[in-house]
């Protein structure tokens, strides 16, 4: 009924929305970390004159800081690189190339695949497999790096599902709240 609604009845009156934009400055931080036994499912766009960051955290400082995240380099960065980071910063991440602004990832744990919203196969990578926890709570529109930057997305964003083994922890949409706030929820 186009209501954003929780446990069965509605808790606000909220107005559901497609997507929403941001424009680097938007993000959100979760109540937890990620770890190797997570999944992210996310419908987003990116702005190809941009480095974006689509959610994610990393410590930078140890250079193997069991991050999981993900940054999208402009047009102009190797063609519109992707670099994907499953448990650690270096040794363990994928870089990808592409110029596809309009994108689907299922990061599967070690499995990550990219397609275009008409479900063609744009990329996968295979990692290799790592236990892993983090210490910084995810952040969603934006990669944090080092507990203190954080490099947010833009373009738009549809949703994000995110799941520990098989149960969902998320299902985040975009909505409008009922004082004209453009927020996820």
């Amino acid at each position: 009924e186009g209501k954003a609604i929780g446990g069965g009845t509605p808790v606000f009156n909220h107005e559901q929305l497609e997507y929403m934009e941001l424009a680097g400055k938007t993000y959100y931080q979760l109540d937890r970390p990620l770890n190797s036994n997570n999944r992210i499912v996310a419908k987003f766009t990116r702005d190809l004159s941009n480095t974006i960051g689509l959610f994610g955290q990393a410590n930078y400082n140890t250079n193997t800081g069991d991050s999981f995240g993900i940054y999208i380099g402009p047009s102009s960065y190797n063609n519109g690189r992707i670099h994907c980071e499953y448990g650690t910063y270096s040794g363990n991440d994928k870089m990808v190339s592409t110029l596809k602004t309009e994108l689907v990832l299922d990061a599967n744990k070690e499995q990550w695949k990219f397609t275009d919203f008409s479900g063609a196969s744009v990329v996968s990578v295979t990692f290799t497999a790592k236990e892993f926890t983090n210490a910084y709570n995810c952040y969603v529109g934006a990669t944090l790096w080092n507990s203190d930057w954080k490099m947010g997305l833009r373009g738009r964003l549809y949703y994000m599902n995110i799941y520990e083994g098989a149960d969902l922890l998320y299902s985040l949409v975009p909505v409008k709240t009922s004082t004209g706030i453009v927020t996820l929820f």
